[in-house]
């Protein structure tokens, strides 16, 4: 069987394969081929403190991850540092400030520390 080839001379299997991967690619962001009416509560699989979490929503605020992070150390005295990365392809790493949230990603990776105030 004779391969077809492209006006750039690359095989037409090889830009398959390229565009697969492309696809892949845009998946692992979010960007993938889902029906847009289930995305809100497809499950997503993050990465809060070194812990699996399965995150249904889109998008996840800032003391949504403090409360997984840390369940039950909320008082005036305590604050908490929260770093991503592996985030949505506009902003692939970044912190969040209480009453921020960012897009939840598959993959994503979210630290949170505590401090407690003197």
């Amino acid at each position: 069987m004779e391969e077809k080839k492209s006006h750039t001379g690359i095989n037409s299997n090889c830009l398959l394969l390229i565009g697969s991967n492309f696809l892949h690619i845009l998946e692992m962001y979010g960007y993938g081929m889902v029906d847009p009416k289930n995305k809100e509560h497809e499950e997503r699989k993050i990465i809060i403190n070194a812990r699996s979490v399965i995150w249904k929503e889109e998008y996840i605020k800032y003391n949504e991850v403090v409360e997984v992070a840390f369940p039950n150390i909320h008082t005036d005295n305590d604050m908490f540092t929260v770093k991503y990365s592996k985030g949505p392809m506009d902003k692939p790493s970044g912190t969040l400030v209480e009453g921020q949230h960012v897009k939840v990603i598959n993959g994503m990776v979210i630290d949170v520390e505590h401090t407690a105030k003197s």
